[in-house]
């Protein structure tokens, strides 16, 4: 906890005093900071929240949930400073988040202990976090899908038309326990490029994480008050939700209100992920491969597979590797009584549970639960429907390709999707009947850990949805203009 602790040690600051004084917190406890103009606030309310190590169930710290006067502090210092990154040019945008991104990469070793602190990561997972993190904003600086345009218009040069790209303006992201880094960055980075200005409500089990970017946003170049993060609970939440300056809200994996008509709203969730295992394939190459890819907690893919002897070699090597495998942290209690009611629904739907990892050798103190296998799920149970993974590894057993592509096409939400297979027939087959997701590439593919999907030189084929345009396009106003040459 010494790096931690260096972190926590923040100034107090009452609404009646006009300077600041040091925070008089006990041995156990420091204060969780709000993040405004370009400055880390510990202001006095009426509620005070604990912050829970996932990892050993203790409590660390403490915040204050934001009163009204911070909120709208937040707010206002939001929509005064956004006028301002709204005008920056869009390549001095890239600039800014470009420093961010290469001071967010120099510093792993910060983001690891609060990864781990915060939501129960060990190494190797924070790294992995890390490096999808670093991706997400390398493909964000890349995509290019904030910049405006102006052409004639049907061939004719006295016609033109422009169509221009304006910031939403002050833009709420709400996140819940179980987003993660990634999920978190990429919302920020993208609205950031796309010039709006940001208030960060992170859940109360991770407060920390959104003001250590707020530090490097403003050592970046970020204008002091662009980026700000308010502590709460989710009337804090609400009170966003309602804010008549509030232009933009997003849920990351939270529960979305009743829409409120003066607001863009959207929410982002888990997608789904699919392997496809046709019935020509060999497993043992398939599963050399998804040991060798990178793997997320919260988005294990769904296993499709073709023929009995593909599924039954499969739940074999499931068998022994979950054998093998540490249980996980979750990151709040909640999340594991999720774990836990998961796996019930899927046994009274029919489902069988070959391994059940809350019979795991478990630690006493934290959250914690192992890795669970789920074998003869259909998809009239809906289990694929719900939370893509919660600790259970789903093994849907296929008659043919076709059945496996109209599961595809009938989960909502698709990610991404993978085939194995020898067949160039059945791969055409795959590009021409997926609705929700494109195909990208055949066969040699470069490691993308984001979508946490096996690639390599075997047979397979790869495609992915398009969440990210969507996101960009959240963020963003579109204004056509036509004109006449005089």
């Amino acid at each position: 906890m010494g790096l931690l602790n260096k972190l926590w040690q923040q100034w107090h600051q009452t609404q009646d005093e006009a300077t600041a004084v040091p925070v008089k917190a006990d041995e156990d406890f420091h204060y969780a900071p709000h993040f405004i103009a370009g400055e880390r606030l510990i202001v006095e309310s009426h509620q005070v929240l604990e912050v829970v190590n996932p990892c050993n169930a203790r409590a660390e710290r403490r915040l204050y949930v934001a009163s009204a006067a911070t909120i709208q502090k937040a707010v206002q210092t939001a929509k005064e400073q956004g006028a301002s990154w709204a005008a920056y040019a869009y390549l001095q945008r890239l600039y800014v988040i470009e420093k961010f991104k290469n001071s967010f990469a120099v510093q792993p070793h910060i983001v690891t202990e609060v990864l781990r602190s915060e939501s129960g990561l060990n190494e190797a997972e924070a790294a992995i976090e890390i490096e999808q993190t670093l991706e997400a904003i390398v493909y964000a600086l890349t995509a290019m899908q904030a910049k405006g345009s102006s052409t004639p218009a049907w061939g004719n040069t006295d016609v033109w038309v422009q169509h221009a790209m304006q910031p939403v303006g002050v833009v709420a992201i709400i996140s819940n326990e179980a987003q993660s880094l990634k999920s978190l960055v990429s919302e920020i980075v993208v609205a950031l490029l796309c010039g709006n200005s940001l208030i960060v409500k992170p859940h109360p089990s991770q407060p920390l994480l959104p003001v250590l970017l707020g530090d490097w946003l403003a050592q970046s170049g970020l204008p002091l008050g662009v980026y700000n993060v308010i502590q709460g609970d989710d009337e804090v939440a609400k009170a966003l939700h309602v804010h008549p300056d509030v232009n933009a809200i997003t849920y990351v994996l939270a529960n979305i209100p009743a829409k409120h008509a003066h607001m863009r709203q959207r929410q982002t969730i888990l997608a789904h992920n699919f392997i496809v295992v046709d019935e020509d394939m060999d497993v043992e190459k398939v599963w050399a491969q998804y040991l060798a890819s990178p793997k997320q907690r919260f988005t294990a893919p769904i296993w499709l597979v073709v023929g009995a002897g593909n599924a039954e070699a499969l739940v074999h090597k499931w068998q022994n590797h979950l054998a093998n495998l540490p249980a996980m942290v979750l990151p709040t209690e909640h999340s594991k009584a999720r774990c836990s009611e998961f796996l019930q629904q899927a046994v009274s739907a029919g489902a069988e549970l070959v391994v059940d990892g809350s019979q795991q050798h478990l630690p006493e103190k934290g959250w914690h639960m192992g890795m669970s296998l789920l074998d003869h799920v259909l998809p009239e149970m809906a289990l694929h429907l719900g939370a893509p993974s919660w600790g259970a590894v789903m093994l849907m057993r296929v008659p043919d390709l076709d059945a496996a592509i109209g599961v595809i096409n009938a989960t909502p939400d698709v990610g991404a999707a993978c085939l194995f297979t020898e067949s160039m027939t059945s791969m055409g087959l795959f590009k021409q009947q997926l609705q929700q997701v494109e195909v990208i590439s055949f066969n040699r593919v470069e490691n993308v850990a984001s979508l946490n999907l096996p690639r390599g030189d075997i047979s397979h084929q790869w495609a992915v949805g398009g969440q990210h345009a969507a996101r960009w396009h959240f963020y963003i106003r579109h204004q056509l203009i036509m004109g006449t040459a005089i």
